[in-house]
């Protein structure tokens, strides 16, 4: 039930002003506050102790409470450390994590507050060791995605309606199911193979047809060459 209390701040007795208004102390509750509790001035502090956020009154403009949320914890909420049985780790400053001892592994799993998510402002997300893994998209919204080490690069997976492999013409053309071509597809194709073809034709690609890449060959006049039966690597990239 809303309650309707200090509607003004107190006063208290002071030196040179006969009268000087005291700020109303923090409302420590055990919810988040409504539109409803406008029996507050702007102003005012309300935490919220279960959940661990702090919310101000802005305004009780037409008798609707509006609080401003403040958030909580400044460090993200920590959903787990795990260590290894030998090891012991340590919260130092609110937000860095060490492990000492033998088998000193720890398993972090970090819930970011609010809808920003983990940002690194400054420095560099350097992983020494174990990989990087996504269930969504990888975005670098500025600057390149660049390989640094001599014999490492780009590696994608084949298979059935993957974005890149290899196959053979059949009486000079293939169609391909894969499902996410389309007319942003950018294909990239080289022979791999003659497989003992009388005659061979210029590689072209078309994605018009949604969900589905085929590889003709074609001889310098435009006409299918039926006796190119060689094969050919893929590369499926989209444009955006």
């Amino acid at each position: 039930m809303v309650k309707h209390l200090n509607t003004q701040a107190e006063l208290v007795s002071g030196l040179p002003q006969p009268l000087v208004a005291l700020t109303n102390p923090p409302v420590a509750a055990q919810r988040a506050p409504t539109t409803a509790d406008t029996g507050y001035i702007p102003g005012q502090f309300w935490v919220d102790e279960p959940a661990g956020t702090a919310f101000i009154l802005v305004s009780n403009a037409a008798g609707v409470a509006t609080w401003l949320s403040i958030g909580g914890s400044l460090t993200p909420a920590v959903a787990s450390i795990t260590t290894g049985p030998a090891a012991t780790s340590t919260l130092l400053a609110g937000n860095v994590w060490s492990a000492t001892g033998t088998n000193a592994a720890i398993d972090l799993n970090l819930t970011p507050k609010g809808a920003g998510g983990v940002n690194i402002t400054t420095g560099t997300l350097t992983v020494a060791a174990g990989d990087v893994v996504a269930s969504a998209n990888l975005i670098a919204t500025t600057g390149n995605v660049e390989i640094q080490t001599a014999g490492s690069g780009l590696q994608i997976a084949e298979g059935a309606g993957g974005r890149m492999g290899t196959a053979a013409l059949v009486a000079g053309t293939r169609a391909i199911a894969i499902a996410s071509v389309g007319a942003a597809t950018r294909v990239f194709l080289s022979r791999s193979a003659l497989n003992a073809s009388p005659a061979l034709g210029f590689l072209t690609a078309d994605t018009t047809v949604p969900g589905t890449l085929t590889v003709n060959s074609y001889d310098a006049t435009g006409v299918l060459v039926a006796t190119d039966v060689s094969s050919f690597n893929y590369l499926c990239i989209e444009a955006i």
